[in-house]
């Protein structure tokens, strides 16, 4: 009996999916990391690595129709969904989910709006595009397991392309068979490491896949053949990668179990990697709840899983980047400042002489147990405990599960918005940020997609 490759089950499902048959509860899960995904796209345009690129863009892929963030000019589709995929994400501040552990708003969305763009596209189709890329890449993501990541695999570079076609090739409205070699298209070029965390080319890696969407729709468009196995097959990504079968399951329940609402997004209430926040919140509480300064604080342990030791791996940054991976850094600020925002991604902060005295009294140490506890779904992926000696010797402790933003402990509207609003500021834009925030919400109003960020 014939039975269909993995890039055909995502394509078949891709191609057919509506807003008509997605549930009121996806839709308002996914109009959360929306409005979240295109803040973070403003905001993420004022940081050094989307200015240089931005540049490099702008000179390289001309006058295009396609709207880039943090510039007046426009280039192509290919350009665009190159340097909004990375302003997306180079404040670290985009959502993530343990589908696959994968930051899938930012490449879908970049792709999908530089490719509707192109094509003239209406708000529903982008955001039913929107919908269906990034769903398909968290069924990637759960068929390959969180395993790939605990290898030292980036798997937003190694999921995204999959994801960033499927939505370009929605949006696109290529049929399925296009959809398919997309799909096949993009899988054929992914890669992605670890390593790349705490530079810019952990940021430029999700500009790099979300264009490979965009190109990899516009190469089925044109006919160009791909092989349709290239997850399972023999030499297929999932072989190479995970070195063993792929689990189907996940890719046939497209359209069944959505996965923006099971296992959900996390959207993030500070500027970092996710790894940092349970922790962060956590010491925030107990800083404020006991009314310390950082002339109060003698040592600060923190006790987490063992993901959260693999993601937090600076203890001595010297580069803004390699801040956000740095929960000496990131808890030194939260001390002084009883808090993590947006004026803390910046070199000034690492050399803050406040911060740098902190720093060295805040140590990470594996906890066996609540490694064990959260691979068994008992305590949040990156949890963590947070112990405090005072300079007058009394101990005090917090467990944090999950910070707020967590499925468990979702945003609500308002601090949605609010967060939105934040990032448009940051980025210069507060005259026009209420204004795009109600368009960003009523997006299956908009008649194109490029007057979503129209001022006139």
């Amino acid at each position: 009996m014939y039975e269909p490759t993995a890039c055909q089950i995502i394509g078949r499902w891709v191609s057919e999916v509506t807003i008509e048959n997605i549930p009121d509860e996806v839709l308002q899960a996914t109009m959360q990391s929306w409005v979240d995904v295109l803040g973070c796209m403003l905001g993420g345009a004022m940081i050094n690595a989307s200015k240089k690129l931005r540049t490099l863009i702008l000179s390289q892929h001309g006058k295009g129709d396609c709207w880039v963030a943090g510039s007046k000019d426009t280039c192509s589709s290919i350009g665009a969904a190159m340097a909004n995929g990375t302003s997306a994400h180079a404040l670290d501040f985009d959502d993530t989910s343990y589908a696959g552990v994968v930051h899938a708003s930012a490449t879908v969305a970049a792709a999908v709006m530089a490719a509707a763009d192109h094509v003239g596209a209406d708000g529903a189709t982008t955001f039913t595009a929107f919908i269906a890329g990034s769903e398909a890449e968290y069924a990637y993501g759960k068929a390959a397991s969180n395993q790939l990541f605990m290898d030292g695999w980036w798997t937003t570079s190694v999921f995204g392309g999959l994801g960033a076609a499927a939505g370009a090739a929605k949006v696109m409205g290529l049929n399925e068979d296009e959809t398919n070699l997309a799909i096949a298209h993009a899988l054929c070029r992914v890669s992605g490491l670890r390593v790349a965390n705490g530079t810019d080319a952990k940021f430029v890696g999700n500009g790099q896949v979300a264009s490979l969407g965009v190109t990899s729709a516009l190469f089925a468009e044109a006919g160009l053949s791909a092989p349709l196995d290239a997850l399972e097959g023999q030499n297929g990504m999932a072989q190479l990668i995970k070195r063993g079968p792929l689990n189907l399951a996940p890719l046939k329940d497209l359209g069944t179990n959505w996965s923006f609402i099971n296992p959900g997004v996390y959207l993030k209430p500070y500027p970092a990697c996710s790894a940092s926040h349970a922790a962060a919140e956590a010491a925030i509480e107990l800083i404020k709840d006991h009314d310390l300064t950082a002339d109060d604080i003698a040592t600060i342990q923190v006790e987490a899983p063992q993901i959260v030791i693999d993601s937090l791996v600076y203890n001595d940054p010297i580069r803004a980047p390699q801040g956000q991976f740095s929960l000496p850094f990131i808890i030194s600020c939260v001390i002084v400042d009883r808090a993590f925002g947006l004026e803390r991604i910046n070199e000034d902060s690492l050399n803050d002489l406040r911060i740098r005295a902190l720093m060295p009294k805040i140590t990470l140490h594996h906890d066996v147990e609540l490694t064990q506890k959260s691979l068994a779904g008992e305590v949040g992926p990156e949890c963590a405990r947070v112990r405090l000696i005072t300079s007058k010797n009394e101990e005090l402790e917090k467990f944090n599960s999950e910070a707020i933003g967590a499925p468990t402990k979702p945003m609500s509207n308002q601090q949605v918005d609010d967060k939105f609003l934040n990032l448009a500021n940051f980025s210069g834009n507060t005259k026009h940020a209420v204004m795009w925030l109600q368009r960003i919400r009523n997006i299956l109003e908009i008649n194109q997609i490029r007057d979503l960020w129209c001022i006139n």
